[in-house]
Formats: C-alpha cells, sequence, structure tokens
C-alpha cells in the first residue's frame, strides 16, 4: 500500500471490533452517513466525502477513501464510531505531519554506510512532541465532548502510569491538544490515557524511533 502524501487521493482498509464480541473483527459491518468524520488541522467535524465499504464484501474489511481535498493537511484524523450504537466501537485514525508533509516522499530517503533505509518518525524518542491533538467523546452518545477538563497519564515501557508533564488544553469541536515533554516519550513504547469525567476514555500507543 502506499505511503500517504498530502493534496493526494488515499485509501487504506482497516476493520472494526464487534462490540457483541470483542475482541474479534466485526463481519459485514454496518456502515451509515455520519459514521465517518474527517478532522483537519483541528477543526471542525465533517463527513467524509465517499462512504467507507466493505471490500470485498462479506469480509472484515472496510476500505476508507480520501479525496485530494481531505488529504490537503498537515495533521488529518479520521474518527469512526457507529452512530446507532449497536454494531462496533469507536477507532479513529491519525495520518500524522511528517507522513503528509512531501508529495515525493522517496526526495527524503536517507540510507545508512550499510545501504538501510532511514526511517523517518513523527515520535522520536526523548524528544518533545508539541501540539498533538485528540477528540474525547462523551460516555453516552460517543458525540464530541466540548468543555471538559481533561487529564492525560503515560506509561514508558509497561510502567506504571504517571501524569504526563503537560495537562491537556481545549481546541474546539471536542478537539483537545497537548504539548509532551521529551520525558513523556523517553521510552520506545509509549501508552498514553486521557480520562475526563463523563467521557469514554481514550488510550494512544506510540511506537517511538531513536
Amino acid at each position: 500500500m502506499p505511503a500517504p502524501k498530502k493534496n493526494v487521493a488515499y485509501s487504506f482498509s482497516t476493520a472494526l471490533v464487534d462490540q457483541a464480541n470483542r475482541p474479534s473483527f466485526k463481519v459485514s459491518p454496518t456502515l451509515a452517513t455520519g459514521d465517518f468524520t474527517l478532522i483537519g488541522n483541528g477543526g471542525a467535524p465533517v463527513n467524509l466525502t465517499t462512504l467507507p465499504i466493505q471490500d470485498p464484501p462479506g469480509t472484515i474489511a472496510v476500505k476508507i477513501s480520501l479525496t485530494q481535498a481531505e488529504m490537503n493537511f498537515d495533521r488529518v484524523m479520521i474518527v469512526a464510531r457507529d452512530v446507532a450504537g449497536a454494531e462496533w466501537d469507536d477507532v479513529y485514525f491519525y495520518i500524522v505531519d511528517d507522513l503528509v508533509r512531501s508529495a515525493n516522499p522517496v526526495n527524503m530517503l536517507n540510507v545508512d554506510a550499510a545501504g538501510r533505509a532511514k526511517i523517518q518518525s513523527g515520535v522520536s524518542t526523548n524528544a518533545a512532541l508539541p501540539n498533538f491533538e485528540f477528540l474525547m467523546t462523551d460516555s453516552a452518545a460517543h458525540a464530541p465532548a466540548a468543555g471538559k477538563t481533561v487529564a492525560a497519564t503515560r506509561s514508558i515501557d509497561k510502567g506504571a502510569f504517571a501524569a504526563c508533564t503537560n495537562n491537556p488544553s481545549e481546541i474546539a469541536s471536542g478537539m483537545y491538544g497537548i504539548d509532551f515533554a521529551a520525558g513523556d516519550l523517553n521510552g520506545g513504547v509509549i501508552d498514553v490515557r486521557f480520562t475526563a469525567p463523563g467521557c469514554d476514555d481514550l488510550n494512544v500507543t506510540f511506537v517511538t524511533t531513536p
């Protein structure tokens, strides 16, 4: 599958967890208008131009297609939630800035002395990550939740959860942002947990690059 590029139409496939049979994926999930929204650069959520489809039909595979205009952001978030609320779990996909910055990523290819490609990552070990954005949803309707006081904790390499250095702040429309300090990301695998009263917990995992 080709890498995503800014301002270039992009498609990818995923699967949705079956609410009635977790952690198994839902076979032939029902997909309806409003189930999939896009948030570009922290803006207001909008429905995807193209409703995702089962591809191939009768399987767990769900194909999500983004138009050129929908990919014309530095940060693209796709939020998937079953509006009917009965079949599959909420999930979101975050296409980070470093993956969409160049329309020709081969120009950024760097090779070490052994001929191995050096892969660029949006999250580096023990390096600050500012302006990370995320969506909080309410625990009743699972809709974007505004005006919440969000707490952020992190676990480094399976260690105990501890408070992040900085607190999240609200952006708009249920979107919040946090500046991760270098110490928050000083490990190979970082698990971050966002919580707020009346909201679904949100867990995000980073695999950092040395």
